[in-house]
């Protein structure tokens, strides 16, 4: 390795954080929107049983 790059300055271990804070909070969003998406369908299902055990 060069002498002159150091990979443990505070600049780049900040920008190293902040990236992974990004990464992370782009998978809980993706994450969050996945498990809303599943329990807006199961809700839809268990309302279109509960319909047709009323009607039948």
């Amino acid at each position: 390795m060069l002498p002159s790059t150091q990979f443990n300055t505070p600049k780049r271990v900040t920008a190293a954080f902040a990236g992974a804070l990004v990464v992370f909070g782009v998978a809980f969003y993706a994450v969050k929107q996945n498990i809303a998406r599943k329990r807006k369908a199961e809700l839809h299902e268990y309302r279109a049983s509960v319909a047709r055990d009323r009607k039948g």
